[in-house]
């Protein structure tokens, strides 16, 4: 701290889009990243008057190597890549240069009147609806990437033919039941709404 105050330093805390948009399946990192994000905001508030500046980046998903270590194939890191970038109003994933990027930006005399900020580099995917939310934690991951239609479309039609006519109600409710029924906690929300999606195009379509 004596070397901060004599230097009028600057901490650049690094946080992600966890600290304030929490997820099922990462309990822990959620809570420390917004930890961290209210220590960099009682910090500055704390440092200010010594001359330290403490902000905090706080990226979205981001290329680099995590997704390879932990066993993801490079396909699937092509797909879960893509799909983002569908959902990005700017139309792309962050990079590891616009990290560094703010990370220097918020380090530099250029920010020498800005503390206390999370300084989000996502490209507006903070903006978006919480149903965007891509990851379902690290031990569902697998579930989320491989794609189950093939096989639980065949079982929901297989259902449907057996079902009594008598008792027949909306497809789309019969749907959502037996994908709730079924594959409630082995598969994330997002594999949920993608298993309806193509239920409803490629199976009510067919039922009599």
């Amino acid at each position: 701290m004596p070397f901060l105050a004599k230097t009028r330093g600057s901490i650049v805390n690094i946080s992600c889009q966890y600290g304030s948009r929490p997820a099922a399946g990462l309990l822990s990192y959620c809570m420390s990243k917004a930890g961290l994000e209210c220590l960099t905001r009682a910090l500055a508030l704390e440092l200010g008057p010594f001359g330290v500046r403490v902000n905090a980046v706080s990226p979205s998903f981001t290329e680099t190597n995590l997704l390879y270590y932990r066993g993801v194939s490079e396909s699937d890191v092509k797909s879960i890549s893509e799909r983002l970038k569908k959902k990005t109003p700017l139309g792309r994933v962050s990079t590891v240069q616009d990290v560094a990027n703010a990370i220097i930006f918020l380090a530099s005399n250029y920010a020498r009147h800005i503390t206390g900020q999370i300084l989000k580099i996502d490209g507006g995917r903070s903006l978006t609806s919480s149903g965007y939310n891509h990851w379902q934690g690290t031990l569902r991951m697998p579930l989320v990437i491989e794609s189950p239609k093939p096989t639980i479309i065949k079982n929901i039609s297989s259902y449907f033919k057996v079902t009594d006519p008598e008792k027949e109600t909306d497809p789309r409710e019969r749907v959502n039941s037996y994908i709730k029924s079924t594959y409630f906690g082995t598969t994330s929300r997002f594999a949920h709404v993608a298993i309806k999606e193509a239920v409803y195009d490629e199976v009510i379509p067919n039922l009599h």
